[in-house]
């Protein structure tokens, strides 16, 4: 499915009307494909320059590459903030201005929803740990089995607070 297609598929539901719970899971996932190839067209651009460059013999310094990146909306200028940017050697808060990579939200929700489920399957696999081990009724089990379930829980807490910080 390429851009246009989603793009002609989320203008079809939004002039639909009221949309069933399947439609608005359709028009939800196909704006967050919108926002991410939106995203990733910026970063192909940005690289599309750079490699041109090379390929015409010219070198970029780092203020090209700024200035090409805020350009294009990927960097954004701020005031140096030691607390904010970290500390750079010799330099003064609100002296200097520093360049910072934008944020990708689309991007950021993707990793983090991928992130959740692999402590997901953790979790699984310690419920999984747990179950064999009430099976097993060896004597030491019954720490064991507290231990799976408890770090269970805590991985899919923490897989919760990922897919929450990418929001």
């Amino acid at each position: 499915m390429n851009i246009e297609t989603v793009n002609e598929l989320i203008a079809s539901l939004e002039s639909a009307g009221e949309l069933s719970i399947r439609e608005q899971k359709f028009l939800k996932l196909a704006k967050a494909y919108q926002q991410l190839a939106a995203e990733n067209v910026v970063r192909q651009e940005f690289i599309k320059i750079c490699f041109r460059a090379a390929a015409d013999g010219a070198s970029l310094d780092g203020s090209d590459i700024q200035e090409i990146g805020e350009r294009l909306g990927l960097f954004g200028r701020e005031t140096y903030q030691p607390m904010l940017h970290g500390y750079i050697c010799g330099h003064e808060a609100g002296k200097d201005s520093v360049y910072v990579m934008k944020s990708a939200p689309a991007t950021d929700r993707i990793l983090a929803e991928a992130e959740a489920r692999g402590v997901e399957k953790f979790a699984a696999e310690q419920r999984g740990v747990a179950e064999r081990l009430q099976k097993s009724n060896v004597a030491v089990a019954e720490r064991s089995i507290s231990f799976c379930l408890d770090s269970a829980e805590e991985a899919e807490v923490f897989a919760k607070q990922l897919r929450e910080g990418a929001k």
